[in-house]
């Protein structure tokens, strides 16, 4: 997902669940074995992690 700001040009993209289990069906359709993350400090409940692990068949 992203929002972009018509005014200033200004365009910031970030990830969701729906986004990370898009990411994690990638990973498991094309036979990767693993995933980089660059920042997840904000996902106490780990909402992101899992939403990909389960979907790359990672659980």
């Amino acid at each position: 997902p992203y929002v972009y700001n018509k005014t200033s040009e200004v365009m910031i993209s970030f990830d969701n669940a729906d986004s990370f289990a898009a990411k994690g069906s990638y990973i498991k359709d094309t036979g990767l074995r693993g995933f980089a993350m660059w920042e997840a400090a904000g996902d106490y409940d780990d909402i992101l992690l899992d939403s990909i692990r389960f979907a790359a068949g990672f659980d």
